[in-house]
């Protein structure tokens, strides 16, 4: 006798009250057996290296002089899949968070702050100093022939006539003479650096009209910011990171730079030679918009 075996349709079968509970919880791309409400590096696709840190439960919004591990990607993403070939290996390294604000206490009383030590950071260029004011450290760029027992000071005031800033300290734009060497920018008031924080950067304040300073970016760029906006001034330290040679393919693995060969690159018009016009200043300012009800009684 031949038997038939028959299959079941789907709508044969009513879904169990666990299986809609989970499927309405559920996220796009996770298993059912994975708690939804939990992250899971499946399903987050990060673009910040903030996201490394976030992963192992560590909170950012409170600040921590200690080094943290952080973990490498061998140059893959979440799934496994490989993205950059040419990253891979390397020694392991600790991340310190930098605090790119120089902010005073007060117009009258700046920022006092003692050097505690200047140190290597493997995941930067430039060096970083270890600073303290009081019970609180914090690390921040270091500038050129900073060394432990320096005296740094943050001031906020613009006063009428420009000051001789030293090497260090850090002064609102508009309080510095023009031609002044400044680095750690900050692209808006009271955001952080932004500009000029590799190694041996520096920027130049080029013009200064009304509420406006031009200052000249080590790409050659002007760009127009806010007299308020703070900067340090001097370069960065590590001048001479540029002449570092790696000097042998051991070390660069060491770096975790993964050997790769010329053939395969791809050549374009971009590597050639071009006579290129200056291209135009920038001007940086924040955009306010007006309230919901303002816009609607218009």
């Amino acid at each position: 006798m031949s038997s038939r075996r028959r299959f079941k349709r789907a709508s044969d079968t009513k879904p169990s009250e666990d299986n809609v509970e989970i499927q309405t919880l559920r996220k796009p791309g996770m298993a059912h057996d994975v708690d939804p409400n939990a992250i899971h590096p499946a399903v987050v696709r990060y673009t910040q290296p903030k996201m490394k840190l976030k992963l192992q439960g560590i909170d950012l919004t409170k600040y921590t002089h200690v080094p943290i591990p952080y973990p490498k990607t061998g140059g893959r993403n979440w799934h496994g899949q490989v993205q950059n070939k040419r990253v891979g290996g390397g020694a392991k390294q600790r991340i310190r968070l930098v605090d790119y604000t120089r902010n005073a206490i007060s117009e009258k009383e700046p920022l006092v702050e003692r050097v505690l030590s200047v140190d290597y950071d493997p995941l930067r260029s430039a060096d970083l100093a270890l600073v303290a004011s009081g019970n609180n450290k914090r690390w921040i760029i270091a500038s050129d022939n900073m060394k432990k027992g320096d005296i740094i000071k943050s001031h906020i005031k613009i006063p009428q006539y420009p000051v001789a800033a030293k090497t260090g300290d850090a002064h609102p734009l508009g309080a510095l003479p023009v031609g002044a060497v400044v680095h750690n920018i900050e692209m808006y008031e009271k955001e952080g650096g932004s500009f000029a924080r590799a190694a041996g950067a520096s920027g130049t304040i080029k013009l200064k009209v009304n509420d406006k300073v031009t200052v000249t970016l080590p790409s050659g760029r002007d760009v127009q910011l806010s007299k308020f906006c703070m900067a340090t001034s001097g370069k960065a330290s590590n001048i001479d990171h540029y002449k570092e040679h790696i000097g042998s393919a051991q070390r660069s693995r060491h770096f975790g730079i993964r050997p790769c060969s010329g053939l395969f690159k791809k050549k374009t018009g971009y590597h050639g030679r071009k006579m290129k016009r200056v291209k135009p200043v920038i001007t940086y300012e924040k955009k306010t918009r007006k309230p919901l009800h303002e816009m609607f009684d218009s």
